[in-house]
């Protein structure tokens, strides 16, 4: 029993300790990442502007093009010619890991639907991009993957194969 008020005394300084110190944040953005990253394969053009804190206010989604988040989500609706689209977007985050310098994306489109002569395609799509930021900090190689739910349809998440895509930073541009 008298080890009792020891270890009251031990974990009182523990936690005022940590209460003094603060709770560090390990996964503070990097300043090199702010402004506008661009990339994508040949068929899918991404683009991301990265805030100081990491937050992404604007973005182009390979899907529904230019998007401002700044609102914490997008209502999109548009299309050319005889395809119209709407598109919901949802939460997206960035994150950065100072031990690997891995910047990781989450994008969630919560809902789309695009017509085309009297067909159409609706569902939802989650996309993550994670990869390492170069040393000098003017390219971000990421391994892209595209989780795409179809209304009415069976997709398997264990068939969805990675992409690559090397972002660069773009001088100087913002949109």
């Amino acid at each position: 029993m008298r080890q009792l008020p020891q270890l009251i005394v031990i974990s009182g300084c523990i936690i005022l300790f940590a209460g003094l110190t603060g709770c560090q944040n390990a996964e503070r953005f990097p300043e090199v990442m702010a402004g506008r990253w661009e990339g994508g394969t040949t068929k899918s053009r991404w683009a991301f502007e990265f805030q100081p804190d990491g937050t992404i206010l604007k973005m182009n989604h390979a899907m529904a093009g230019q998007v401002d988040l700044s609102e914490g989500g997008a209502h999109i609706e548009g299309g050319m010619g005889p395809v119209s689209t709407e598109f919901l977007l949802g939460p997206c985050q960035a994150k950065y890991d100072p031990h690997t310098r891995e910047v990781t994306i989450e994008v969630i489109v919560d809902y789309y639907k695009i017509q085309s002569l009297g067909t159409a395609l609706e569902g939802s799509q989650t996309d993550f991009f994670k990869g390492p930021v170069s040393e000098d900090g003017k390219s971000w190689n990421a391994e892209w993957l595209c989780y795409l739910e179809i209304k009415g349809k069976e997709l398997r998440r264990d068939k969805v194969k990675p992409k690559q895509v090397v972002f660069t930073k773009v001088a100087g541009r913002s949109r």
